[in-house]
């Protein structure tokens, strides 16, 4: 099964060989990858990545002509001269009623204490 077939078929709720993967990195893990893996590979095949596009509807509403220039957001921040320490604290809600709803929250903070910016 390659990786499209593999896509549609969990799409599809069909029997798979194994579950569809994909990977988000900063720049960094990259180049930590390609350094490991040689600058000539084929990333996602060494990791067996499937690359799972994103699906999105294609917007239909009304131009957004008052949406011109963005500011930008979140402010920039000043730029870090060495390595930068951060955490990830990761809470995890959960309805009293089984089928309420559940929510999982993730807050990344740096070294300084200040928020990330994704």
């Amino acid at each position: 099964m390659n990786s499209r077939e593999r896509v549609l078929a969990a799409m599809n709720l069909e029997k798979l060989d194994r579950v569809p993967t994909d990977i988000w990195a900063t720049e960094e893990v990259w180049d930590k990858l390609r350094q490991h893996f040689g600058a000539d590979a084929d990333l996602y095949s060494a990791l067996h990545i499937d690359g799972i596009a994103n699906l999105v509807p294609k917007y239909i509403g009304p131009p957004f002509e008052h949406m011109k220039e963005l500011p930008e957001w979140p402010p920039a921040l000043a730029k870090a001269t060495g390595p930068v320490n951060w955490r990830r604290q990761v809470l995890f809600i959960k309805d009293e009623d089984p089928a309420g709803a559940d929510y999982l929250v993730l807050r990344d903070t740096t070294s300084r204490g200040q928020p990330t910016m994704w």
